[in-house]
């Protein structure tokens, strides 16, 4: 997949290309320098904010493949002024992928899509007094 990325490009329009090609993962961008950012101490962009000069050089392009690690995902938007984290659906909740960053997005929504079979699978046990 390649992302062409502008000016008036939203935040959302990238993150529905994304978890368009990958049903179990998402993008969340954020406000913040570049490295490794801690989520607790770094605020997410909401999704229709645009880029407007966030974007360093007015258009880019990100490819984006199955077999592109985390890492390098991650690396590539930073590298264009839009810092990013990779998330992987569990359940009911979205975990980050930073102990995983080798793993290919090929891997990561895999994975994900697996755990949510067994999820789906498992038998509802009712919690509380009977």
């Amino acid at each position: 997949m390649m992302l062409t990325i502008d000016r008036s490009t939203r935040l959302h329009d990238i993150q529905l290309a994304f978890t368009n090609a990958f049903a179990y993962l998402k993008l969340e961008f954020l406000k913040g320098g570049a490295g490794s950012p801690s989520l607790k101490k770094i605020f997410r962009l909401p999704g229709e904010a645009a880029l407007g000069k966030g974007v360093r050089d007015g258009i880019v392009e990100i490819c984006i493949e199955k077999e592109s690690k985390v890492y390098e995902v991650e690396k590539a938007f930073r590298a264009v002024g839009l810092p990013v984290q990779v998330f992987r659906k569990s359940g009911d909740h979205w975990i980050e992928t930073s102990l995983t960053s080798d793993w290919t997005l090929d891997q990561q929504n895999k994975e994900a899509e697996i755990f949510s079979a067994v999820l789906n699978m498992a038998p509802r046990t009712q919690v509380g007094p009977l």
